[in-house]
């Protein structure tokens, strides 16, 4: 079995990273990401809407013409 040397001193933590460049640069990323999804939810959000209002429009119209 090897031996452990315990004369090796721990590793300080005072020099590790703190993780605030990498942060800032996910969040710049997911900040343009959203942006950039923004207008195409906007965009299929309309599609829906309009599409439902044609369509209730035509049924409308359908039913209007039965009844007559």
């Amino acid at each position: 079995m090897p031996e452990i040397s315990t004369l090796r001193k721990p590793q300080a933590l005072g020099n590790a990273p703190s993780g605030q460049a990498s942060l800032r640069v996910r969040q710049r990323y997911l900040r343009r990401r959203s942006a950039r999804r923004r207008l195409g939810d906007r965009g299929l959000t309309a599609l829906w809407v309009g599409s439902g209002a044609v369509l209730s429009w035509l049924f409308v119209v359908g039913f209007a013409a039965l009844g007559h």
